[in-house]
């Protein structure tokens, strides 16, 4: 546990250069307002492949909402913990279900291949939502849509060699355009980042 808040820490760290803009910046006392970082503009477009072989782009998802990660599929600490949230999202959606697609992009190059992917999603318990998709592409592409995102992905020597990346998830409407990006780090005291997606999620479906 000890490790994992430490990394954590670090992961608050990275967060601070992440380039999307709060109204005001979140102190501890804010916590119980806190509803994530609300964002604009269009969402950058990709085309990737999931882990069925299946080719992808963000633009072929229009008129849905979309729950965007960035994950590696060899993390057992934060990836699972969001992994968690999304699960409890998913299964709370009720009708809605149907209107989301919750996305994971891959920010571990060295990690690619189908099996290891598979593998992780079956870890994570992610295989029961018929509507995730983790997506993989040339280490090259992979980068290209991290800068596009503001998503921080480097091999920490401090970590033994792990990716440290940025966590969180975006919020993408019906039309394409960025909504929120929402984390709640280890010991938050506010809403969970479970509650916050689906209060952005019934948002957008209203």
């Amino acid at each position: 546990m000890a490790k994992l808040a430490s990394k954590v820490i670090y992961l608050a760290m990275l967060l601070s250069i992440l380039t999307v803009s709060c109204t005001k910046p979140l102190a501890r006392n804010d916590s119980e307002q806190y509803a994530g970082t609300e964002l604009s503009g269009k969402a950058p477009d990709f085309s990737l492949m999931d882990q069925h072989g299946r080719q992808m782009s963000l633009s072929d998802l229009h008129g849905k909402i979309v729950v965007l990660s960035f994950m590696d599929p060899h993390c057992a600490d934060i990836c699972i913990l969001t992994s968690q949230d999304i699960k409890k999202a998913y299964q709370n959606l009720g009708s809605l279900r149907d209107q989301v697609v919750f996305l994971a992009i891959n920010v571990n190059p060295e990690v690619s291949s189908k099996k290891d992917i598979n593998k992780a999603i079956r870890q994570w318990g992610l295989e029961e939502i018929s509507n995730f998709h983790f997506l993989n592409g040339s280490p090259s592409t992979l980068r290209t849509v991290w800068k596009n995102y503001n998503v921080l992905s480097e091999k920490s020597q401090k970590y033994g060699g792990q990716i440290i990346h940025t966590p969180g998830i975006f919020i993408i409407d019906q039309q394409g355009n960025k909504k929120w990006y929402v984390y709640t780090p280890l010991g938050w005291q506010g809403p969970n980042m479970s509650d916050l997606m689906l209060q952005h999620i019934r948002g957008l479906a209203s």
